[in-house]
């Protein structure tokens, strides 16, 4: 994964939301008119939503939400011819997207991660171009990420991205060894500052997700705590790797 959106500052998030060569987005009521006249299904939702939030925080985790979730449809609309574009969008007409849409606002207005909020639109955003032979399972990466805390996703992200920048290609080293060589979790302690029982706690909790699992091994001087990633993490950011904000 390359650098995209996920690594971006702050400021240089909010030049992406703001940039010139995307359709312009003044007030809710523009921006909501504009994800009806691209997905009709969603106004309904949406408006539902937003006569229910409530408080300016998470109004202002909505806005960032449908602000992402509009730009990637239309990057993606220009993408593809008009005929293909409409035919995909017919999934937004399912069960599915009614069930993974409403989770992914949940999350959304619940959260202050912002890695969270681009997470999920990502993903929803994806089934329209990414081609799925059942490689990728968008609907449970939804779930999952909802029962994470802002300070989890941090944690995963690390993780993934110790193991990602390995260049180590020893196929005898076993799980426990690696863990020990790449050692994600000093990594995960120094930029997060926590001690490692509080990270032991939050990684016995992540592990409840399938993104990372504890090693078991049967060493004798080995006495437990040491965590690798799941085949399950590696998929779902390949999955995020191929949205359109990936490019930017």
């Amino acid at each position: 994964m390359k650098e995209n959106i996920l690594n971006m500052s702050e400021k240089e998030f909010e030049d992406l939301v703001s940039e010139e060569n995307l359709p312009s987005i003044y007030s809710d009521d523009d921006l909501i008119r504009s994800i009806v006249e691209l997905i009709p299904i969603v106004g309904p939702i949406i408006d539902g939503v937003i006569a229910r939030i409530g408080t300016k925080y998470k109004e202002k985790r909505m806005h960032m939400f449908l602000i992402l979730f509009y730009k990637s449809l239309k990057i993606i609309e220009n993408r593809l011819d008009e005929k293909e574009f409409n035919e995909k969008l017919k999934w937004t007409e399912t069960e599915e997207f009614h069930d993974m849409f409403n989770s992914a606002i949940d999350s959304t207005i619940k959260t202050r991660s912002r890695e969270k909020i681009i997470m999920n639109v990502m993903i929803l955003t994806n089934i329209i171009s990414v081609k799925n032979n059942g490689e990728f399972r968008p609907e449970e990466y939804i779930y999952s990420l909802e029962s994470l805390s802002p300070l989890e996703v941090k944690v995963i992200y690390i993780f993934y991205n110790c193991y990602k920048k390995d260049n180590n290609l020893d196929n005898e080293e076993n799980d426990l060894q690696k863990s020990n060589r790449i050692n994600a979790k000093e990594k995960v302690m120094e930029e997060l500052h926590i001690d490692e029982q509080d990270l032991i706690f939050l990684l016995t909790r992540i592990e409840k997700s399938g993104f990372l699992k504890e090693i078991t091994a049967t060493m004798f001087d080995y006495e437990g705590g040491a965590f690798t990633i799941n085949e399950s993490l590696n998929r779902m950011m390949n999955y995020i790797s191929k949205h359109p904000f990936s490019d930017l």
